[in-house]
């Protein structure tokens, strides 16, 4: 196994003798020990069944598909509740594993799961426990539906979980190699994280190279108050380690990038519809040319209202912006966000309000279509963009290693973040109109026009304040739970 981080494909010695290790972390892994057999199994599955298929479909008809997290923890529970969902027009599930397995923790679930099992079966886990329910019980599960389903895995330890939700018909693998760790973690180190995605991502093309399309989403670092340009700065460089990933066969890669909608609504059409570009422009220059490029909205990662009509509000607002920014994917959050994880009717209100609100706004033109607001916020976010991956990439000439050097330096940030490998000196804050602008650039690479651009937006808000400051940041986390007829946050429910 390579030990160290360095942005080159894996040779099928390191692969296969790394195989060996990733199967033997669970009892379950040997049931993918024939890998060619498991590529069998995906390419045999149907279209409707195969993500590749539907963002295809779904980029032609210009409508996201509409996807909820649903993560339980046993099949029968997991096939029972998104049947509910796929009736209710879902155009995919996402199930993302319990917390245990994000870190292999594999033993502790198989305890777990014998202490609680007179229990409330909901109540065993957090989530899906895919290693060790096992690639047999997981196929029941792909088998029962007739959408697809995707592995919302993650953290700092993907390995078997790819192999084993992938060879089960999971296709489409969501993980990010940064956020992974960044967002859950405060110092398991980075350079670990980043070698075991480059495993996965390999694995990736052993099933794209021989037919069976996946598709890879690059996960940003989804904080409270997303600055849109360091999401994507980070997808953009994390896009580069998962292609080096990828053989010279001429089939295409399917990669979707993330983008956590903010609230604004031109700023989450403009970022929406720039990131394919902006992503498409670096993986060209690296000579990538057969990588399908899409956007996938995700709706807002902070806090929710109770009020579970205003939060389908939010789910509403954001589908409509997903839709006309003509984003692949919507993933969307359920009636009873704020407080807790979502039953079946909480999750099916979220489907039925994202469907029935795609279907209306793909029938509308964007209100803001060719003013000189949206051509100002494109511009600003590639802008934007480019300074922070171009000097990531100056820092050195390997991707991984000046990854983990832009993070020391502060070239890449993020707010809000648990982790000691980023400094966490970036501040985020709204202008009057919603929309997330940078109140302190840290160490951000950032030219004088995009810090003056941000100063500008800021003060409108701040009027004849001097600047604004850190209760102006809190008021700002809690955007969607004030009843915005008010000034003060409420989380009263009618």
């Amino acid at each position: 196994m390579r030990t160290t981080v360095e942005n080159k494909r894996l040779t099928d010695q390191e692969f296969f003798d790394e195989r060996k290790e990733v199967l033997s972390l669970w009892k379950t892994g040997r049931d993918v020990e024939d890998l060619d057999a498991a590529v069998a199994y995906v390419k045999n599955l149907p279209d409707s069944k195969i993500m590749a298929r539907q963002v295809d479909r779904a980029v032609g008809e210009g409508k996201p598909l509409v996807i909820p997290r649903s993560g339980l923890p046993t099949v029968d529970l997991q096939i029972e509740r998104d049947l509910i969902l796929q009736e209710v027009g879902a155009d995919a599930i996402g199930v993302p594993c319990d917390a245990h397995s994000q870190i292999g923790e594999y033993q502790v679930i198989e305890r777990l799961l014998e202490e609680r099992k007179d229990g409330p079966p909901e109540e065993l886990l957090n989530g899906f426990p895919m290693v060790n329910i096992g690639v047999k019980e997981m196929r029941r599960y792909t088998e029962a539906l007739r959408i697809p389903n995707r592995s919302n895995n993650g953290q700092v330890e993907p390995r078997l979980l790819a192999e084993e939700s992938i060879a089960a018909g999971f296709t489409e693998q969501l993980y990010g190699a940064l956020s992974g760790n960044v967002c859950y973690h405060k110092d398991f180190p980075l350079e670990t994280t980043l070698r075991r995605y480059q495993y996965v991502d390999r694995l990736v093309d052993y099933y794209a190279s021989r037919g069976a399309d996946i598709v890879r989403f690059v996960h940003g670092h989804h904080t409270v108050m997303e600055i849109p340009c360091l999401d994507t700065a980070q997808c953009v460089v994390e896009g580069l380690l998962y292609l080096a990933q990828q053989g010279n066969d001429s089939r295409p890669r399917y990669l979707v990038l993330d983008l956590v909608l903010q609230g604004d609504l031109i700023q989450d059409v403009a970022v929406c519809r720039a990131i394919p570009e902006i992503g498409k422009e670096y993986f060209e220059k690296f000579g990538y040319t057969n990588v399908l490029v899409n956007t996938e909205a995700c709706q807002w990662s902070g806090a929710f209202p109770e009020d579970e009509g205003r939060a389908l509000a939010i789910n509403g607002w954001q589908t409509a912006a997903a839709t006309w920014g003509k984003a692949a994917i919507v993933v969307i959050k359920s009636s009873v966000e704020s407080w807790r994880i979502a039953n079946a009717k909480g999750n099916a209100m979220g489907v039925s309000a994202a469907v029935q609100t795609r279907e209306l706004a793909s029938r509308l033109p964007f209100p803001y279509e060719g003013t000189k607001e949206m051509a100002l916020e494109t511009e600003m976010f590639k802008k934007e963009v480019r300074c922070i991956v171009d000097r990531i990439l100056e820092l050195d000439g390997d991707v991984a290693v000046a990854i983990l050097r832009a993070c020391k330096a502060g070239v890449f940030d993020a707010p809000f973040l648990p982790t000691k490998h980023l400094k966490g000196c970036v501040q985020a804050a709204r202008d009057s109109r919603g929309a997330v602008r940078i109140l302190d650039p840290g160490d951000l690479p950032l030219t004088k026009e995009i810090l003056d651009f941000h100063r500008e937006k800021l003060a409108e808000r701040a009027g004849g304040r001097k600047s604004l400051n850190y209760r102006d940041v809190l008021e700002d986390v809690s955007y969607f739970v004030k009843d915005l007829r008010r000034k003060e946050a409420t989380s009263v429910v009618v």
